[in-house]
Protein backbone atom coordinates (compact mmCIF):
# COMPACT_ATOMS: atom_id res chain seq x y z
CA UNK A 1 0.00 0.00 0.00
CA UNK A 2 3.00 2.35 0.53
CA UNK A 3 3.51 4.52 -1.94
CA UNK A 4 -0.27 5.53 -2.84
CA UNK A 5 -2.58 7.25 -1.01
CA UNK A 6 -4.25 5.12 1.43
CA UNK A 7 -7.98 5.59 1.95
CA UNK A 8 -10.26 4.67 4.86
CA UNK A 9 -10.50 1.61 4.08
CA UNK A 10 -7.14 0.86 3.95
CA UNK A 11 -6.32 2.17 7.24
CA UNK A 12 -8.98 0.21 8.85
CA UNK A 13 -7.48 -3.06 7.21
CA UNK A 14 -3.69 -2.21 8.49
CA UNK A 15 -5.44 -1.87 11.96
CA UNK A 16 -7.53 -4.63 11.93
CA UNK A 17 -4.22 -6.97 10.72
CA UNK A 18 -2.44 -5.51 13.56
CA UNK A 19 -5.01 -5.71 16.08
CA UNK A 20 -5.32 -9.68 14.92
CA UNK A 21 -1.74 -10.52 15.18
CA UNK A 22 -1.33 -8.69 18.72
CA UNK A 23 -4.48 -10.80 20.11
CA UNK A 24 -3.01 -14.27 18.70
CA UNK A 25 0.34 -13.22 20.56
CA UNK A 26 -1.84 -13.85 23.90
CA UNK A 27 -1.31 -16.98 25.71
CA UNK A 28 -2.42 -20.49 24.30
CA UNK A 29 -2.41 -18.69 20.81
CA UNK A 30 -1.07 -21.26 17.63
CA UNK A 31 -0.80 -18.97 14.70
CA UNK A 32 2.75 -16.75 14.55
CA UNK A 33 2.29 -13.32 14.80
CA UNK A 34 4.69 -12.87 12.40
CA UNK A 35 3.02 -15.16 9.79
CA UNK A 36 -0.05 -12.55 9.81
CA UNK A 37 2.01 -9.78 9.29
CA UNK A 38 4.15 -10.97 6.47
CA UNK A 39 1.12 -13.13 4.80
CA UNK A 40 -0.59 -9.96 4.92
CA UNK A 41 0.44 -8.04 1.89
CA UNK A 42 1.28 -4.99 4.47
CA UNK A 43 4.31 -3.22 4.44
CA UNK A 44 5.98 -3.30 7.58
CA UNK A 45 6.46 0.65 7.03
CA UNK A 46 2.81 0.90 6.77
CA UNK A 47 2.28 -0.46 10.23
CA UNK A 48 2.71 2.49 11.16
CA UNK A 49 -1.22 3.88 11.24
CA UNK A 50 -1.95 0.89 14.30
CA UNK A 51 -1.91 1.93 17.76
CA UNK A 52 1.50 1.81 19.38
CA UNK A 53 -0.17 -0.92 22.21
CA UNK A 54 -1.14 -3.57 19.38
CA UNK A 55 2.27 -3.38 17.69
CA UNK A 56 3.91 -3.49 21.05
CA UNK A 57 2.28 -6.84 21.80
CA UNK A 58 3.40 -8.15 18.24
CA UNK A 59 7.14 -7.26 18.93
CA UNK A 60 7.00 -9.12 22.23
CA UNK A 61 6.16 -12.00 20.70
CA UNK A 62 8.36 -11.15 17.67
CA UNK A 63 11.43 -9.15 18.40
CA UNK A 64 12.73 -9.58 14.88
CA UNK A 65 10.21 -8.25 13.19
CA UNK A 66 11.25 -4.45 12.08
CA UNK A 67 7.68 -2.85 13.01
CA UNK A 68 7.96 0.86 13.11
CA UNK A 69 6.72 3.07 15.78
CA UNK A 70 2.51 3.20 15.87
CA UNK A 71 0.26 5.79 17.00
CA UNK A 72 -0.01 7.10 20.65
Amino acid sequence: MSGKRMTQRDLGWIQGVAWAAGFVSSPGGHIRTDEIVTESGISLEDFRVPMEYDLGLIRDANPELRLPRGKE
